[in-house]
């Protein structure tokens, strides 16, 4: 029996803590330039969507990265390289909703800027390479189907 209500209790509390959430962004570069988007996010699955249409989709699912072109979501490659920043997010997005206020990951320094509900507001990327703030706004929790971390078929959202 103490097994039993162990065992109740690790399900609970996942479930407590899992994330859904829909959020948008804007990312802002040290040039001015601004690219915006949203981002969803289930458990350990990720969508992450620029609006531009000469842009493209990036879904984390099942521990892969895959880029889709948003002018022809028919075509997909497989993302294994360059992935410290996309690793990063989502090492930051398992912490929720105990972040750090700093993260140093592989030669990157990413600062956080929360609000006062625990729900990160800016995310402040600096390396040697690239400085960037990523400013998240709109957050809305509520239940995410499956298949939008689908590549192929791959579905639109909103």
């Amino acid at each position: 029996m103490k097994y039993l209500i162990i065992f109740i209790f690790i399900i609970l509390t996942k479930n407590l803590f899992s994330l859904e959430v829909e959020c948008s962004f804007e990312e802002v570069y040290q040039n001015g330039e601004t690219q915006q988007g949203f981002f969803l996010i289930k458990d350990e699955k990720f969508r992450y969507q620029y609006d531009d249409k000469n842009l493209f989709t990036i879904i984390h699912n099942q521990n892969i990265f895959f880029l889709i072109e948003n002018s022809d979501p028919t075509r997909f490659f497989r993302i294994d390289e360059n992935t410290e920043v996309l690793k990063a997010v989502l090492k930051i997005l398992g912490d929720y909703p105990d972040f750090r206020d700093e993260y140093y990951l592989e030669g990157l320094l990413i600062r956080i800027e929360q609000s006062n509900i625990n729900i990160i507001k800016r995310l402040i990327l600096l390396s040697d390479e690239k400085n960037l703030s990523i400013y998240i706004n709109d957050c809305k929790f509520h239940p995410i189907k499956n298949l939008y971390f689908s590549y192929s078929p791959y579905f639109n959202y909103k």
